[in-house]
């Protein structure tokens, strides 16, 4: 069975729990928030004894997998076992994980897995997610459009026992650009302090430390996501200079992300595994959920844009060390601008 991810609540009081769920986002937010909202109901019905292991298909033990979906055991009368499938590749890894979970589905055993985006086709009856999600349930999450951040917001902050007037959601928006988790934790936060009810912008503003506000790491994830926008790379460009981060620092991510981007792209059409290079990552390693996006942004970005990209931050590098900096500010915004638009990039002849 397939659903929508605003639904997944309804479902579970409507339907009670299913042996598995598939959760199909590229947000890793989606990831963590509906396995905690599926865990509790699990709780809620029984689910309180269990036996609990992860796996990611990027290196995955198939044996250990098998023995942690047979019986529990004497110290637990269940067991739940979560799959974080990073990337959609053909793998045999990923084949053999999927076929041993439909193999080993069993009344005291709850699977999660967490994947990107499926497609119809990746659902289809024939394919594996498909056999799988007819055995349980598949709930996909879509990029939320700007109302729908809004709504998210309200809807948290009313969780929260909390609510605000659309200033306030428009200064939590605005504040982290998109960022889910740190919206979430801000309204945590909030209602932590001891307020409830309805929060003046003002009091919002208070607990928007700069510690919480998006920094040139966030910047360098909003490079190379690929869904993201123009208009949210640019605004955080101005925003950070507004705020006092030296165009270096921001030259130093954008540089980073794209030697990475660069790196990744000439695997790939090499033909070349890709794990390498992520359990090396000094970032990647550790937040797998994150390699999806690398990945996609590599695929849509030819050797040639890459080149392209890396000379504007070579150039706009130059022109700090040369006190620029108003040079080197319009060479970072058309990078920016370049990467939401790498089909209309016009190349140089040594590109």
């Amino acid at each position: 069975m397939q659903i929508y991810g605003n639904k997944l609540e309804q479902h579970l009081r409507e339907h009670g729990l299913s042996p598995l769920y598939i959760i199909a986002s590229d947000e890793p937010f989606w990831h963590e928030d509906a396995g905690r909202v599926i865990v509790n109901f699990a709780k809620s019905t029984g689910f309180t004894s269990y036996n609990y292991n992860s796996f990611s298909t990027d290196s995955i033990d198939l044996e250990l997998l098998e023995d942690s979906c047979g019986s529990p055991g004497l110290f637990a009368e269940n067991s739940l076992v979560v799959l974080n499938v990073p990337a959609l590749t053909k793998s045999k890894a990923l084949r053999e994980a999927l076929a041993i979970l439909e193999r080993c589905l069993n009344p005291s055993l709850l699977v999660i897995i967490n994947t990107p985006r499926l497609s119809k086709a990746d659902l289809a009856a024939s394919k594996p997610f498909g056999k799988l999600a007819a055995k349980g349930l598949a709930v996909s999450f879509y990029p939320l459009r700007d109302y729908e951040y809004l709504k998210f917001i309200n809807d948290r902050a009313a969780a929260f026992g909390l609510s605000m007037d659309s200033q306030g959601t428009a200064l939590i928006l605005s504040a982290y650009q998109g960022n889910m988790f740190a919206m979430v934790q801000t309204l945590e936060k909030i209602a932590l302090s001891g307020l409830k009810g309805f929060v003046s912008a003002d009091e919002i503003r208070r607990h928007i430390s700069p510690e919480n506000h998006f920094s040139v790491y966030d910047l360098q994830d909003a490079l190379i996501n690929p869904s993201m926008t123009i208009e949210r790379r640019l605004v955080m460009i101005d925003s950070l200079r507004q705020e006092g981060t030296a165009p270096m620092e921001i030259i130093g991510q954008f540089g980073q992300a794209l030697q990475d981007l660069y790196r990744l792209r000439i695997l790939m059409d090499r033909g070349q595994p890709l794990n390498t290079f992520f359990e090396a990552h000094r970032i990647l390693k550790f937040l797998p959920q994150k390699r999806t996006i690398y990945q996609k942004a590599a695929q849509g970005l030819a050797l040639p844009v890459l080149r392209h990209l890396m000379d504007l931050v070579c150039r706009a590098d130059l022109a700090v060390r040369n006190f620029d900096e108003r040079t080197a500010m319009m060479l970072l915004r058309e990078t920016a601008a370049a990467r939401s638009c790498p089909s209309k990039i016009r190349l140089n002849s040594d590109d």
